[in-house]
C-alpha cells in the first residue's frame, strides 16, 4: 500500500512539474520576437530548399483568360481533360520510317500534371503576359530565329519537306 501511495505522489508531482514547464515554454514562445528572414550574402531572400512542381502552370497567360488570375475548378477540369487527350499519341506509323522515329517520344516521356490554380506564372504586369521586347531584344530574337532556321534547313528532313517538320517549333518573338 505504501508503495502504491508513493508512486501516486511521484506521478502527481511529475505531472504538475510537466504542466509548469509546458506553461513556461508556451509563455516563452509567445514572448519571442519573430525571426529574421534568411538572406543571401548579397541581401536577397534565401530561397534554398525543396521546391515541388506538382501542377502545370503556363509561363504567360493565354489571351483567352485575359485578366483572370486563377482558374475555376471547372476550367481546371476541362484543361486536364484536354491535356489527357493529347497524351494519347502512342500511335505508330510504318516501322523504321522517318515518321516512326520522329514520333519516338510518346506519352511515356511527357509527364501528366494537373493544371495549377494560377493562369500564369507571370504576375506583373497584371495581364499575365510577357511585355513586348525592346528594339534591341527584337533584333536579337530575329537573329536567333534566322540561325535556328538555317540549322533546320540544312537537315535532310527539311530538304525533303517531310511531314515531320510540321512538329518543329521555331519561337515567334
Amino acid at each position: 500500500m505504501t508503495n502504491h501511495f508513493a508512486r501516486s505522489v511521484w506521478l502527481k508531482a511529475f505531472a504538475g512539474l510537466a504542466g509548469i514547464c509546458w506553461f513556461a515554454l508556451c509563455i516563452g514562445v509567445g514572448a519571442q520576437t519573430p525571426t529574421a528572414v534568411l538572406k543571401t550574402p548579397w541581401g536577397e531572400p534565401d530561397l534554398q530548399g525543396i521546391w515541388t512542381d506538382e501542377s502545370g502552370t503556363p509561363l504567360q497567360r493565354s489571351p483567352k483568360y485575359a485578366n483572370q488570375e486563377f482558374f475555376t475548378a471547372a476550367q481546371r477540369a476541362e484543361l486536364d481533360k484536354q491535356r489527357a487527350a493529347l497524351l494519347g499519341r502512342d500511335r505508330r506509323v510504318e516501322r523504321g520510317t522517318e515518321l516512326d522515329v520522329a514520333g519516338a517520344y510518346n506519352a511515356l516521356f511527357i509527364p501528366l500534371k494537373h493544371t495549377g490554380a494560377r493562369t500564369s506564372m507571370i504576375v506583373d504586369p497584371p495581364d499575365g503576359r510577357m511585355p513586348a521586347l525592346t528594339p534591341e531584344g527584337q533584333k536579337m530574337a530575329a537573329a536567333d530565329k534566322e540561325f535556328r532556321l538555317a540549322l533546320l534547313q540544312a537537315t535532310e528532313t527539311c530538304k525533303n519537306k517531310s511531314v515531320a517538320t510540321a512538329a518543329v517549333w521555331i519561337p515567334n518573338y
